[in-house]
């Protein structure tokens, strides 16, 4: 319904009877007046009548149009929308985005901050009656007001308390999941989302939800994005990888890192390694056109105390402080036992031993012992982390019972075939350990020079071994395992005849890997090649990776403790957070074979994990980073969001002007003043120009053309 600022003016429509006066005063009847040539008077005067009265009463209305226009523009009426302003009181949820990007500085003011003032402008148009809802995704408390309330100053409080989180948002996923626990109940919600729209933090496969969650509702959406300029100078660590991934006594490590900047960045990107709180290397890194760069930090051989090394890698302060730092916490590790089991002589690891322990700079993760089948089998060797089987006498249901055992401790057993079995390969397939394998022996009447081809270039190790040597690896190959598994069954490394090259299955906690040649040069000169080399090493070091990952963690998501040992379901740990915050956390698990999970660690950071029982104990320190989809900012742009939605009433603001508009509409109602102007002038130019048009005549009458009647 219109609303008119300035009533008086509508008086003024009044005016429009001047032209009908006008009309009617001017309006005389013909005087008849005699001479002559009258034909020629009759005949024009026919031809006209009709057409000047009908451009007399149109430019007459006209002229009462212009007159009622201009009476309405002066008194300055305002229109609400039902679309801007639903009847009644309103249900508002406001959802500021609390991700790490929000900590983004742009202009000297985080993009959090941005959005909290923006929300705050949107509050002083609230009513008394109105219920408001806050939520913040990436927070540690992501529902700060929910279900929506009608207290404004409880809302104005928290918004004003709120700081942004570290971890991801997941914005369009958690509006739909609040949504739809109130289960209809909201109708004609007004949906308020400030957020820099990072593609990380808005799953495209979530809109789908959202937007039957919002039409269910009626719901009116409102995308206000923060960072619309996004001209912020950033530099991220992108990769960091650790050589070896522990420290071994006190040895030195790399840390071989890569790192990123925007085109907003100009300066060089330095980076800083720090261990144990002691400065140990930076390094300068510039560029390339892309904005990569990367190189070595080195730590220096020192004498590490108890418990892990952990430490941090900075770059230089920018924009974006949150992704410029790189916790760590590595394993500190005496030499790793490992036993390796030779089924006929000594030759049959004679290579493998060298892989491990090549000698000069290289750190060996492993104390190798050897011994004989025979030694193997009458002794105890379930706790040792390393089990290598070289052209093994037998492959019987003693021997996989043996396996099992250290699998089920977290072993890693290696199964090189040889000899003693290569007349029954078959008995390889006798196990559980890779189910529906096929295994035969293939023979090569002359030795081949044979291809080895990456098959899964998903698989971590494959692509590491990848970046050290590029395919094909070649070799030359006497005779070899056929190895074939069902469909489905992941094979890293396949022969370019057909065939798998290494098989690796997943047991309890350990891991076995099985191999169609054998570690010594009986069947290829694989142990001679620097493939094997290779190969061997980053084996190992995927293990001592894979340790290593349970002292390192993400914010938000579940952090796997397989250090901690022992058969109790239930912990309870003493949890000493960076800040140096105390608190207590019980973990459980369903079996003891089960790892423990711990979760809700929010801040990013070295935490120290100690029994609640023994705190004056040393505990074990793990490190906590900022998830790595935070570190990309790439946002999405403004015809993008409004695609997501096209079905839905939506709103899209990339400024606080554009908001304010918006919040005015609702408020006021839209200004219609400045088209009734518009309209008024175009039709008085309308009228001139018919006016003009129609006093011309265009068609004489016959008599003056000289037609014959």
């Amino acid at each position: 319904m219109p609303i008119f600022l300035a009533n008086i003016f509508l008086f003024f429509g009044f005016a429009a009877l001047i032209p009908v006066f006008l009309h009617l005063l001017y309006k005389k009847k013909p005087q008849p007046v005699w001479f002559a040539a009258m034909q020629f008077l009759r005949d024009a005067v026919a031809q006209t009548r009709r057409s000047r009265y009908l451009t007399q009463c149109f430019t007459l209305l006209l002229r009462i149009l212009i007159f009622l226009l201009l009476a309405l523009a002066f008194s300055r009426p305002l229109v609400h929308f039902e679309q801007l302003l639903p009847h009644g009181s309103r249900t508002i949820i406001l959802v500021l985005d609390s991700s790490a990007s929000m900590q983004m500085m742009d202009g000297g003011i985080s993009r959090f901050e941005i959005a909290r003032s923006w929300a705050q402008e949107l509050l002083r148009d609230v009513g008394p009656g109105d219920k408001i809802a806050l939520l913040a995704p990436g927070a540690e408390k992501p529902e700060l007001i929910y279900p929506p309330v009608s207290m404004l100053n409880s809302v104005r409080k928290e918004l004003q308390s709120m700081h942004p989180g570290f971890g991801r948002a997941e914005l369009f996923a958690f509006l739909s999941d609040k949504l739809r626990q109130e289960q209809g109940s909201m109708k004609g919600v007004e949906v308020h989302i400030f957020s820099d729209f990072q593609k990380s933090d808005c799953a495209v496969d979530a809109v789908k939800a959202l937007c039957e969650e919002l039409a269910s509702r009626q719901a009116l959406i409102y995308l206000n994005n923060v960072a619309a300029k996004n001209d912020g100078a950033n530099a991220t660590l992108s990769e960091v990888k650790f050589m070896p991934p522990a420290v071994v006594g006190n040895g030195l490590f790399k840390a071989r890192i890569r790192a990123h900047h925007n085109a907003a960045f100009s300066d060089s990107m330095i980076a800083h390694l720090q261990v144990d709180g002691q400065m140990t290397d930076q390094l300068a890194m510039s560029g390339d056109l892309s904005g990569d760069g990367g190189g070595d930090l080195t730590a220096p051989p020192g004498s590490y105390g108890r418990g892990n090394v952990t430490g941090v890698i900075r770059l230089e302060p920018d924009a974006f402080s949150a992704d410029h730092q790189y916790y760590f916490s590595l394993p500190h590790l005496q030499e790793q036992p490992a036993v390796m089991v030779y089924g006929s002589g000594k030759r049959d690891c004679f290579y493998l031993e060298k892989a491990i322990a090549p000698g000069g700079n290289v750190t060996s993760l492993l104390q190798v012992e050897t011994v004989s089948w025979k030694e193997f089998m009458a002794g105890d060797y379930s706790r040792y982390p390393y089990v290598f089987l070289c052209n093994l006498q037998e492959f019987t249901a003693t021997v996989q019972e043996k396996l099992q055992k250290i699998l089920q401790n977290g072993g890693m057993v290696f199964v090189f075939p040889g000899e003693n079995l290569g007349r029954t390969p078959n008995v390889f397939e006798q196990t559980d350990f890779w189910p529906g394998l096929s295994c035969s022996l293939k023979k090569y009447s002359l030795a081949e020079n044979k291809n080895i081809l990456a098959n899964d270039r998903t698989d971590e190790l494959v692509r590491t071994v990848t970046r050290e040597i590029p395919p094909p690896w070649s070799m030359l190959t006497r005779q070899r395992l056929q190895l074939h598994v069902a469909a489905g069954q992941k094979m890293p490394w396949v022969w370019e005849d057909g065939g798998s090259f290494a098989l690796s299955a997943k047991i309890n906690r350990g891991k076995i890997w099985l191999f169609s040649v054998t570690a010594n040069r009986d069947w290829s000169s694989w142990p001679m090649t620097p493939f094997f080399l290779i190969l061997t090493q980053e084996l190992i070091k995927s293990s001592v990776e894979q340790d290593a990952l349970s002292y390192q963690g993400e914010i938000g998501m579940p952090f796997r403790l397989s250090w901690m040992g022992g058969n109790a379901l239930t912990k309870t740990l003493q949890c000493i957070a960076p800040d140096g915050k105390k608190t207590l956390v019980t973990l459980n698990r369903k079996t003891a074979e089960e790892d423990f999970w711990c979760r809700n660690l929010r801040q990013p950071g070295i935490y120290e994990l100690s029994d609640s029982t023994e705190p004056e104990k040393i505990g074990v320190r793990i490190a906590v980073n900022i998830a790595a989809s935070e570190k990309d900012i790439s946002l999405f742009q403004k015809h993008e969001l409004l695609d997501f939605f096209k079905n839905q009433k939506v709103w899209y603001s990339s400024s606080l002007d554009v908001l304010r508009g918006y919040l005015a509409d609702r408020r006021d109602g839209r200004p219609l003043w400045p088209g009734l102007l518009l309209l008024a002038f175009v039709l008085s130019m309308a009228e001139v120009l018919f006016a003009n048009l129609r006093s011309v005549h265009s068609v004489k009458p016959a008599v003056l053309r000289g037609d014959k009647k």
